[in-house]
């Protein structure tokens, strides 16, 4: 089964995320944006699903990481944030993502990309 990594500070974006596509993918989650790494290292998901504004570690910084770190910088980054604005969508566009979905998601267009 396809995996998912879902970074996000809110447990209830993550457990409406989980419910709208558990029957689709494998979900591996976490709110603490400090472990997301080593979460994507172990179980090396087909996807990353991040937020962009957490405490401590911004979704900007992750995204980089994600998108520059040999063992990780194949695995498609997905930024879900709250921010709209073609200025946001672009600057993460620049860092690696994939794509951006605003918050509330689009889980139909989501499931296509």
């Amino acid at each position: 089964m396809t995996k998912i990594l879902i970074v996000d500070d809110d447990e209830a974006i993550r457990r409406l995320v989980r419910l709208n596509l558990e029957d689709l993918y494998e979900i591996i989650d976490t709110g603490k944006p400090e472990e997301a790494l080593g979460l994507a290292l172990e179980y090396k998901p087909d996807a990353i699903l991040l937020d962009l504004r957490m405490p401590g570690y911004s979704g900007f910084e992750l995204c980089r990481t994600f998108t520059s770190f040999s063992s990780t910088q194949l695995i498609p980054v997905f930024v879900v944030g709250g921010e709209g604005g073609a200025r946001t969508k672009d600057f993460c566009r620049d860092l690696g993502a994939i794509a951006y979905f605003e918050k509330p998601v689009d889980f139909a267009a989501l499931r296509d990309s």
